[in-house]
């Protein structure tokens, strides 16, 4: 049979440990999202590189951009 004082500790734990679970998991969100933030702007610059070679490569060639697509 439970007692009262297995009740409480029970509740005593759910408490200290929930809280705790809620202050680190915003931390662990952030840092994913810092990296993930840093990947992505790694990827825009990689591609805004790649976009200028080509618009120099038409460029070089003498041929035109497509429609939508300017110098």
């Amino acid at each position: 049979m439970l007692t009262l004082a297995e009740i409480e500790q029970w509740k005593d734990d759910f408490i200290t440990q929930g809280t705790e679970a809620l202050r680190s998991h915003p931390r662990d969100l952030a840092q994913q999202f810092e990296a993930r933030e840093k990947t992505l702007l790694a990827k825009v610059g990689e591609l805004t590189l790649h976009v200028d070679v080509l618009k120099k490569a038409h460029r070089y060639l003498g041929k035109d951009l497509p429609d939508g697509i300017s110098w």
